[in-house]
């Protein structure tokens, strides 16, 4: 199974959906920063960067990046929670395997509203992305 590089931990997370099967499809997973956050979905086991700049999420391939946004971190360290958004082609009734990745302490930023959304505005700032309104 291929690896992405420069992460040290990957977790292998299976979903499916009781009926009809999705596409494009946004997926809410609470992540934890260690088993000590309370109501993750799953947990970093303590080796995540603190601001979660380090998540990555792929196709089960274990290499094709899966677009994701954070939109909240809340609690302190070390058993913070992070809520994020995870965009999947597809998902259908049978198992849909995926992976988190963490452990990179040199990895930036990925998280990107734009790219997981269809239609995404975070009303962050002092104006109004006009650009994306009519």
């Amino acid at each position: 199974m291929a690896w992405l590089t420069g992460w040290h931990k990957r977790k292998e997370i299976t979903l499916s959906r009781a009926t009809g099967a999705v596409t494009n499809y946004q997926m809410k997973l609470l992540v934890g920063e260690s088993a000590g956050a309370t109501g993750e979905d799953v947990d970093c086991g303590g080796k995540c960067l603190s601001t979660f700049n380090d998540l990555r999420f792929t196709a089960a391939d274990g290499t094709t990046l899966l677009p994701y946004w954070i939109e909240s971190i809340t609690g302190a360290t070390p058993n913070q929670l992070a809520t994020v958004w995870i965009k999947f082609d597809s998902i259908g009734t049978d198992a849909t395997t995926f992976y988190m990745y963490y452990g990179n302490s040199g990895a930036s930023a990925a998280s990107n509203g734009d790219d997981t959304f269809l239609f995404f505005d975070d009303f962050t700032g002092s104006s109004l992305d006009s650009d994306k309104w009519d």
